[in-house]
This record gives C-alpha cells, structure tokens and sequence, in this order.
C-alpha cells in the first residue's frame, strides 16, 4: 500500500487495465493529516474489524509505538449496524481515532 499525491494529468492504466491516477509522489504514512480507512465493524473502543490482511495495521504500526503520535488520525467509516459491542484486539492492532456513521462523529 502506498499514500501519493496525484499529477494533474489523466489517469493511467495499469497492468490490468484498471484506470489508476498517475502519482507525482509517494508519501510517508507519517506525512498525511487524516486517514479515511473502511472497516467490516468497529467498537466503542476504537477496535476495527478490517478484511484480515493486515495493510493498514503494517501501515500504521509506528503509532502502536508512540502514544503521543497523533499523526495521522485514523478514521473509520461505517454504518450503525458495523458496531460491535466488543473485538478482541492483537498485540499488531492499531485503533481508530473516530469513526463516522450516519449518527455523526465518535472519538475513541
């Protein structure tokens, strides 16, 4: 997984013909103020249910090592219905910030 920002030109094909912008530079995790990540369900914790693969936990595991590394903030988006009343948590899981659902906005 990669963070970019994008050129002004038109989108680029990639190797399966799926139109892709084209990248002007790559960015570090670090670099980004706020991070929209989808999820399968998420708690009142901040505990997110994603796919299972683990791309935005590897992305994100400098934060799990800085409690006071606010950057970037982590926000899921979601449904009501996502909401769990608990997840287990691995020691590689990174939390949410906050979650937005058709409610509003729910720090953790």
């Amino acid at each position: 997984m990669q963070f970019a920002r994008e050129r002004d030109e038109l989108c680029l094909l990639n190797r399966h013909g799926i139109p892709e912008p084209a990248i002007a530079e790559v960015l570090p995790a670090r670099a980004l103020s706020v991070v929209f990540m989808p999820l399968l369900g998420f708690d009142g914790s901040g505990a997110r249910l994603g796919s299972g693969a683990g791309y935005y936990d590897r992305m994100f595991a400098f934060r799990r090592h800085r409690h006071s590394w606010h950057r970037p903030l982590l926000v899921g988006l979601a449904y009501r219905c996502q909401r769990l009343d608990h997840i287990e948590v691995s020691p590689h899981d990174v939390p949410l910030d906050a979650v937005v659902t058709e409610d509003g906005v729910e720090y953790f």
